[in-house]
């Protein structure tokens, strides 16, 4: 690798390393109060650009994070090293109030490389979901003068480690599989404050829920690719992958407490305390599809993707659970890849939209969110080191029923970096 790439690589792995402390800190965002929290988009700043579809995608020298049968592409002399952040800005609003809120949280720190020939693999860190929420309701309990203020904090999330294989089975024909890690932490809490007597204010009582789970387990999931000659210009490819039912593991320590003020007196009562408690997630089959058709200027993708949320389950809850469904689209079009006089002809340009049912049913909707992505990718001189960024704009929710409706913009940017490290030298 060149000096420059080296140095570029360290600092940014250097960087990613240290900020993937606080990727989760920043976010609130009510609807990761609900099950594994908010899950993130898999997909790389590519893919994101083109609506987040890439089951059938392949593109040279691409880490493809949505089927490892598309990790074949990686060229046999290769090694790859992708990092992606994103910036999100988010306004949220229901029938009564709005507020907003920005955030720069790590995307993904990806590495591809060539076994042999036929075999290519690939090792990943990203963010799976995020739980980050800050709540506020109050009631007046009918016939007394009792005043609830009930305050619901969620923070934490999970990462997954991806170790992703792709083979070259025949000329056409590849296959993949990943193997998942899956870990994190998630914190919820929950104040119960009961004004007891409105009109003297002299009593007070406190309670306090709490749960914090730490996560850990291995899943995985396969995949295809098959490609064919289309009028001799055009390439078609089907994909598909699966991923069969899986558990993962989960801790959970449970803590509760009372407190009483009476005449600025403080009384403290430990109710509960259990550490340890050992539970399961139940992540349900997943199923993905997708084409994609392709010549030298452009690349037309399109996915369906499907996880039955209704069977799984979260510590063993799975109400507001439902059927996630989803689509992407997405087109890329490079003007002339070789060209040698004109750098914005080698510029890659690419546009998007997705559509997803999300496994949320809240007061009788599900949560749906919907987008579009516009994206730019920048090749390197001399150089299989690409540029890539993105920009996405979407809603999710709706007003209805006194739940939230989103409306965000995204900025998602990762820097491929590639060069060739398999080379014989020899010397005359």
């Amino acid at each position: 690798m060149h000096i420059k790439a080296r140095i570029i690589a360290i600092s940014l792995f250097s960087f990613i390393i240290r900020f993937s402390g606080i990727s989760q800190v920043n976010q609130d965002n009510i609807y990761s109060r609900y099950g594994l929290g908010d899950i993130v988009n898999g997909a790389s700043g590519t893919e994101r650009a083109m609506g987040g579809s890439g089951i059938a995608v392949r593109s040279r020298n691409v880490i493809n994070f949505l089927n490892p049968a598309g990790l074949t592409t990686i060229d046999t002399m290769s090694f790859i090293l992708d990092i992606g952040l994103q910036s999100k800005f988010t306004y949220a609003q229901t029938s009564q109030f709005s507020s907003s809120l920005n955030d720069l949280n790590a995307g993904h720190l990806a590495m591809g490389f060539p076994i042999t020939r036929w075999w290519k693999t690939s090792l990943s860190l990203m963010p799976y979901s995020t739980l980050g929420y800050s709540l506020r309701d109050t009631t007046t309990v009918k016939g007394s003068y009792t005043l609830v203020d009930n305050y619901y904090t969620g923070s934490g999330g999970t990462n997954a480690i991806t170790w992703g294989n792709g083979f070259k089975i025949f000329k056409n024909l590849y296959l993949g599989y990943n193997v998942v890690y899956l870990f994190g932490t998630m914190q919820n809490t929950q104040y119960n404050d009961y004004n007891i007597n409105i009109q003297s204010n002299t009593n007070y009582s406190t309670t306090t829920f709490q749960s914090n789970t730490i996560i850990g387990g291995f899943y995985g999931n396969v995949g295809f690719q098959f490609t064919d000659t289309l009028a001799k210009k055009y390439i078609v490819t089907i994909g598909g992958t699966y991923g069969p039912n899986a558990k993962v593991g989960a801790r959970t320590d449970l803590f509760v407490k009372n407190e009483l003020t009476v005449s600025s007196t403080n009384r403290s009562d430990t109710v509960y305390n259990k550490a340890g408690s050992k539970s399961n997630i139940d992540i349900p089959a997943r199923m993905g599809l997708g084409m994609s058709v392709s010549n030298e200027k452009f690349t037309f993708a399109f996915d369906y993707f499907q996880q039955n949320w209704s069977s799984g389950s979260v510590l063993g809850a799975g109400d507001s659970l439902v059927n996630l469904r989803s689509f992407h689209a997405g087109l890329e079009y490079i003007p002339k890849y070789n060209s040698i006089s004109s750098y914005l002809a080698r510029v890659r340009y690419r546009i998007g939209y997705h559509y997803t049912n999300t496994y949320l049913n809240l007061a009788g909707h599900q949560i749906n969110d919907y987008g579009v992505s516009l994206g730019f990718g920048f090749p390197f001189k001399s150089s299989p080191t690409m540029l890539n960024i993105s920009f996405e704009l979407g809603r999710r929710g709706t007003t209805a029923n006194n739940l939230v409706m989103e409306t965000y913009g995204m900025i998602y940017l990762n820097i491929a970096l590639g060069d060739i490290w398999f080379i014989k030298r020899t010397f005359e």
